[in-house]
């Protein structure tokens, strides 16, 4: 997604975890690149994250220039003694006007 000269990015989205898991080791890395700045893990989610649907946000502050944003969900598994499922809903992009 391109965000304008002067605008800032919030991105939202909803996530929950099931798991027959005991050990860590399973995770959902939540990561936001933005040109001209470093990619970010903005969220690393084990498999201990709540059952029930929980709201996280992430953003990216205003710049002079245009910039291209890319946000990125990546799961991993262990070869540990359970199985993770990790669901995520309704991600949201907001750009507001600085």
């Amino acid at each position: 997604m391109t965000i304008p000269a002067g605008c800032t990015l919030t991105v939202g989205f909803w996530a929950r975890a099931t798991t027959t898991e005991t050990a860590r080791g399973d995770y959902l890395n939540v990561g936001l690149a933005v040109t001209g700045t470093p990619p970010k893990t903005m969220f690393s989610l084990a498999f201990d994250h709540p059952a029930q649907w929980t709201t996280h946000g992430m953003g990216a502050a205003a710049a002079a220039t245009d910039r291209t944003a890319t946000v990125s969900f990546y799961a991993g598994e262990s070869a540990g003694n359970g199985v993770t499922a990790f669901d995520v809903d309704d991600v949201t992009f907001t750009l507001t006007a600085s």
